[in-house]
């Protein structure tokens, strides 16, 4: 017996079914270098233009025009892949809540204190995410969120819709889907219990023919598979359910404990058996071989992207205080346009040619791309006498050349304080300088 008619388990999961990008075929000439410089400054500079000019708005309303318009620039360069996985994340909060930024607090966790984060990702790609605001704050923006029945489905359920919906529509919710087959062919999407409906999965299978696999629940009205007193590892019972004519799979296995399976996309463990793996025992405190059936070894490949996402976010930290609540999101989506454009690059030219590079080259490529794209021609104020008049700089400064460096503490070569000690100044010209305002006094001026 075979279920809904779907592609088989190494079509999903073979390197020849992902979709790399929109921009493989264009960039695919081209050094990864460039292809950095291009993906990450991009999302980078829209979510600046974007933001600038917003003032008057609630904080919620800015943060959300910075994480549409980043999750929009992300699905227009990457086609996502065929495997998605959803789960909530978090990122690390500091300070009081408020204004928009609902703070959780949980003991089990190195970061106690942070800010919930459901998330579409593959890959360690973000796709579509949604921090968690608040139960009614989620509604202002009635492009988003205009239809009535996603408020009778539930705030899980509605949020997933919505999430995956702004994904098939490259980010664009007043798209139709049908218009986008390409993003509607074949997903499967990957969950655990927290989200996991028998209404969820029919709504995906039925409405954007996607298929979806997480474990259940114990309270639920799937058939009961009765174990008795005690259950072995390794062992498994299965079962069909047929609802509104589409064929769920019902997996109950016997690991540490029994985890329950609901799946539209597999087929009967008769069909796919599955294969022996080395499992870690804890009662004999060694590895034994234990049977994992074909919808446990495509869960675990499934899931674990968006903790890839959250890991990778960590990595790259800015140091910088405001008052501003919006602004720690601002500087959160800024840390994952690096980490996103990372694992862009590393899928792109694969993981043996980009093995060597590593996120701190990537952020200092950035920075570099970041410095020639400011240094730009600027308007100095000179004063002579009781006359103001504007000089025009006829050079153009190229600043990626100039970097910052460090020496020994001295003084400024510019502005000759005896009293401002530094260390910093400009690598190429080996001259100390001060200040920001005498580095570009400076090169402005005597360079």
């Amino acid at each position: 017996m075979v279920l809904n008619k779907r592609a088989s388990h190494e079509e999903h999961f073979s390197s020849d079914r992902l979709v790399r990008s929109v921009v493989a075929d264009t960039y695919a000439q081209i050094p990864w270098e460039q292809t950095f410089r291009f993906f990450c400054p991009y999302n980078i500079t829209l979510l600046r233009q974007n933001l600038a000019g917003s003032a008057g708005y609630s904080p919620y309303a800015k943060y959300d025009l910075i994480r549409a318009t980043l999750s929009r620039n992300i699905n227009i360069l990457s086609i996502p892949p065929k495997v998605l996985s959803y789960d909530e994340g978090g990122r690390p909060w500091q300070g009081k809540g408020g204004h928009g930024v609902t703070v959780h607090y949980n003991s089990n966790k190195p970061n106690k204190r942070m800010t919930m984060c459901f998330m579409f990702a593959a890959f360690g790609i973000p796709y579509a995410w949604e921090f968690y605001t608040g139960a009614d704050s989620n509604t202002f923006n009635e492009e988003l969120y205009n239809t009535v029945e996603e408020k009778a489905y539930g705030k899980h359920t509605s949020r997933i819709l919505r999430l995956y919906k702004s994904i098939i529509t490259a980010g664009n919710p007043k798209k139709r889907y049908e218009d986008l087959s390409i993003r509607t062919e074949g997903h499967s999407l990957y969950m655990d219990n927290l989200f996991v409906s028998i209404f969820l999965f029919y709504i995906l299978w039925k409405v954007y023919k996607a298929g979806a696999c997480g474990t259940h629940r114990e309270n639920n009205k799937l058939p009961n598979l009765s174990w008795g007193a005690t259950f072995q590892r390794g062992a498994y019972k299965w079962a069909t359910t047929i609802f509104h004519n589409i064929c769920f799979l019902y997996v109950e296995y016997g690991d540490n404990k029994i985890v329950r399976f609901l799946s539209t996309i597999h087929s009967s463990p008769e069909n796919n058996p599955g294969k022996f793996k080395e499992r870690w025992d804890s009662d004999t405190r060694k590895y034994v071989r234990v049977f994992l059936p074909q919808i446990k070894l495509d869960y675990d490949a499934g899931m674990g992207a968006v903790d890839l996402a959250d890991m990778l976010e960590s990595f790259v930290r800015i140091l910088f205080k405001t008052r501003r609540p919006y602004m720690v999101n601002y500087f959160w989506h800024f840390e994952m346009a690096v980490t996103s454009s990372h694992q862009f690059c590393k899928l792109l030219y694969g993981a043996e040619a980009y093995k060597r590079r590593s996120m701190r080259d990537d952020i200092r490529a950035l920075v570099r791309c970041m410095l020639e794209y400011g240094g730009t021609m600027r308007e100095l104020e000179r004063v002579d006498g009781a006359q103001k008049r504007k000089r025009r700089s006829n050079q153009f400064l190229d600043a990626a050349k100039h970097p910052p460096t460090e020496y020994e503490r001295g003084r400024c070569f510019y502005c000759r304080n005896d009293k401002k000690k530094t260390f910093r100044g400009c690598q190429t010209c080996e001259a100390l300088l001060c200040s920001p305002e005498c580095w570009t006094k400076y090169h402005d001026e005597c360079a």
